[in-house]
């Protein structure tokens, strides 16, 4: 069994794409168990 991976990310309205295109990549080619922290600020509804 692979070893957990553990990762912390900080975002606000300007960094939520970033975020989906790092998330769709690193859920597409790791296949290891995955813990994501997301510490954010101001991100809009409408994001």
């Amino acid at each position: 069994m692979s070893e957990k991976i553990n990762i912390l990310v900080t975002v606000n309205d300007k960094y939520i794409k970033p975020l989906q295109v790092m998330l769709d990549s690193l859920f597409q080619h790791e296949h290891s168990p995955l813990d994501i922290y997301l510490i954010y600020s101001d991100i809009s509804k409408k994001t």
